[in-house]
């Protein structure tokens, strides 16, 4: 970023102009943990210094772009010495000047008024800041194996100062009297977090707190209270016969998949918060092919780039039809992903997982979509229903492909959230380690690059 682009930044920020900090923001990369070029301000962040002025807007709009902020490392006690001691000094700098004569000293002394100023007010923001309330509706759920998932009820709007992020601890005691771990969810636009790698057989407790500028409000437990890391949790499905509405008469041809035979099968995961759009209670799931399970490895590329340019359904599929050398796949994957526009009543079903989810005992393979909709946007199919994510992971039936994708669910989520978070400018240093199916990558950033 040039000096140019940090100017119109730094000056977004102190105007509280969202708009500007916004469209910066689209076409600038930002170091969001670089600390400000400027004498008075160079102890802090971007994002530090809008919470401190109490400008809330720029503050929602840099933590949506990625800046984070350890509160922790930097309380409000510390935070206000820096503070009273920029005033001392910016109070006894304005009456030197004010004693001599120098070229440029107008401009010099309005320049550090306008700090004065600054200061000031952040003084009483600070002084006057409050950890948020407790969270609500907080719930961890074995998600596999060897790991918990907890989710809490957001409570961004609701609270008086912006929530920053959230820390999840978890112990072996009720009481917390020890901590096996802890995690800090930086990205606040999640409201759940997945704590990885515990060990089988032993009990754990989960905790969640939120936290502004001001630190960590009190911690909320997790229900259930405590969890057994031994298997997946049993849920028993009673069969109903449910009545036939009038809804049902425009469903198409399409029918929830309760039991998965050999092929290849489509699957949408549209959620929002901690809900997701199901189909009569269930994910929906169109068949692709059942003359086949293995995807080849270009088949599965041209999907990904396919789920680019889901609004070109209609001419993809004419195209296709007119030419003969087109791969049952495509034509086959092409219809089942109309199909699905129809039956959800959208037309973006999300992007293509990297991967496809193959239970191979059972000859079954899952190409899943995933999409994550706001508030305001919502599935239009007349067979849709929303229901809690932890609902969906929790049940459990007679089919051994389905509990396997179940199982699945949020570590797809957490790779579709993860891909959309830009690198931050500079230099990286990359390494993979592959086990199996699953490719990590890990990079380390110099951030003074």
């Amino acid at each position: 970023m040039n000096v140019l682009d940090f100017n119109e930044t730094l000056l977004a920020v102190e105007t509280n102009d969202e708009d500007l900090l916004r469209m910066i923001l689209s076409k600038t990369d930002i170091s969001f943990d670089a600390r400000i070029d400027d004498v008075y301000l160079e102890k802090w962040t971007l994002l530090e210094f809008a919470l401190m002025l109490d400008h809330r807007q720029c503050a929602e709009e840099l933590l949506r772009s990625g800046a984070t902020i350890d509160v922790e490392s930097c309380p409000p006690e510390r935070r206000l010495q820096q503070i009273q001691g920029n005033i001392e000094l910016i109070t006894e700098e304005i009456r030197f000047l004010r004693t001599i004569n120098i070229q440029n000293e107008d401009k010099q002394i309005e320049y550090l008024e306008k700090r004065l100023l600054q200061m000031k007010k952040m003084k009483t923001v600070l002084e006057n800041t409050i950890v948020p309330g407790p969270l609500a509706n907080v719930e961890a759920v074995v998600s596999a194996s060897d790991q918990l998932t907890v989710s809490w009820k957001d409570i961004r709007q609701r609270s008086k100062d912006l929530v920053v992020n959230y820390k999840v601890e978890w112990s072996l005691c009720d009481d917390f009297n020890s901590i096996e771990g802890s995690l800090l969810v930086n990205t606040v636009m999640k409201n759940y977090a997945v704590i990885s790698e515990l060990k089988h057989g032993l009990r754990y407790s989960v905790r969640v707190s939120a936290a502004s500028i001001g630190g960590f409000g009190n911690p909320i437990p997790a229900e259930p209270q405590s969890l057994l890391l031994s298997i997946f949790p049993k849920i028993e499905i009673i069969g109903k016969k449910k009545k036939r509405s009038i809804k049902t008469l425009f469903a198409g041809s399409f029918r929830s998949h309760k039991v998965m035979q050999r092929g290849i099968y489509l699957v949408s995961i549209i959620y929002s918060e901690m809900k997701v759009c199901t189909v009569e209670e269930y994910l929906p799931i169109i068949l692709v092919d059942q003359t086949q399970f293995c995807i080849e490895k270009d088949e599965m590329y041209w999907a990904i780039k396919l789920s680019l340019a889901w609004d070109e359904m209609q001419t993809l599929q004419k195209a296709n039809n007119s030419i003969s050398s087109n791969s049952h796949f495509r034509s086959r994957f092409i219809d089942a992903a109309i199909q699905m526009h129809n039956v959800l009543g959208v037309k973006d079903i999300g992007r293509v997982h990297y991967q496809p989810i193959v239970d191979e005992v059972n000859s079954v393979s899952f190409i899943v979509t995933v999409r994550l909709i706001n508030g305001s946007q919502t599935a239009q199919g007349l067979t849709t229903r929303w229901l809690p994510l932890n609902k969906i992971v929790r049940k459990r039936g007679s089919c051994q492909s389905m509990d396997l994708l179940r199982a699945e669910i949020f570590k797809i989520i957490n790779f579709f959230e993860s891909s959309h978070i830009r690198l931050r400018r500079g230099l990286c240093i990359c390494y993979a380690s592959v086990y199996g199916y699953d490719i990590r990558l890990y990079y380390f950033r110099d951030a003074r690059l």
